[in-house]
């Protein structure tokens, strides 16, 4: 995907998987017939429930929040979902937070 290069992220087919499902039920069943661990499991479920939680209005405070909530990896699979919905997502901005965030 160009927007995994465009938020210099490597190429990850879970979430290039997780951009093709329709529904986390899709994602659930889909992981379960492909026999993925549970970790693969869950984080393609989570990547498909939360998909469009980031637009170009998110500003920073809801993007910690978003941080806190999900995790560095399913951010950065949010982060590129909205790269690739939309050119004008503001991608430095939210690398550098996402670099800045430690978890509590």
């Amino acid at each position: 995907m160009a927007a995994e290069r465009r938020a210099g992220q490597p190429a990850e087919p879970l979430r290039r998987l997780a951009a093709l499902i329709d529904g986390t039920a899709t994602a659930a069943h889909l992981a379960g017939r492909w026999r993925l661990s549970g970790r693969e499991g869950n984080r393609l479920v989570e990547a498909v429930r939360h998909r469009g939680a980031l637009g170009v209005g998110t500003d920073r405070q809801a993007l910690r929040r978003l941080l806190h909530a999900l995790g560095t990896e399913a951010v950065i699979d949010q982060v590129v979902f909205a790269a690739a919905d939309d050119d004008r997502a503001p991608l430095g901005d939210w690398l550098a937070v996402i670099a800045g965030w430690r978890p509590m």
